[in-house]
């Protein structure tokens, strides 16, 4: 008989066997144990770090509704003031228009200076300040104003569709309207030529 096959040698490897499973089932039990502990700490964490998320996002809520508030409130005077602005303006016996600095093109012009230059509204609004200059020094002038972005008050020969033109005083100053960089020009006619 071997001694593999000998009861006693056998009953020690089961033994001895049983010992180093108990071992590592011990070993097991402490790893898992300690797994918990860690998920437990993070998870305990997470729930920490979860509250001072939420409130932090809630102070950025809270910091967007007053900016967004003041911004709507912002908007809203600066439509109130264009409206006043062209209130004012329509009700003005002399000729005014704006127009964009960049290019000339006419923004805005009141019912006198149409009235004036012989177009409607919005046949203005497809013109360029420019346009209306019947003398080329006259257009010369008015651009070197709008280049250099000064005051100007002078005489102006103005065109009208029917090819006529108007003397007129002419004053220019820059202006900022909706947001862009204008001229504002005020139109006063002097006598009517042929």
């Amino acid at each position: 008989m071997s001694d593999s096959d000998h009861p006693v040698s056998h009953a020690v490897d089961v033994a001895n066997q049983q010992a180093v499973l108990e071992h590592r089932l011990s070993e097991l039990e402490q790893e898992k144990n300690d797994l918990q502990l860690m998920l437990d700490m993070a998870l305990e964490h997470s729930d920490t770090l979860l509250d001072t998320l939420r409130e932090e996002n809630q102070k950025l809520v809270l910091q967007l509704e007053h900016a967004t508030g003041l911004t709507d409130f912002e908007e809203a005077q600066k439509n109130q003031s264009i409206e006043q602005f062209q209130l004012v303006a329509e009700a003005l016996p002399v000729g005014l228009m704006i127009a964009r600095l960049v290019d000339g093109h006419i923004v805005y012009g009141n019912p006198t200076i149409c009235q004036f230059l012989g177009v409607s509204v919005e046949q203005l609004g497809q013109q360029k300040i420019t346009d209306f200059c019947s003398d080329p020094g006259d257009s010369q002038q008015l651009i070197m104003a709008m280049v250099k972005q000064h005051t100007f008050s002078g005489q102006f020969r103005w065109a009208q569709p029917d090819g006529s033109s108007l003397d007129a005083t002419v004053s220019l100053q820059p202006f900022i309207f909706k947001d862009e960089q204008t001229i504002l020009t005020v139109i006063q006619p002097a006598t009517t030529l042929s």
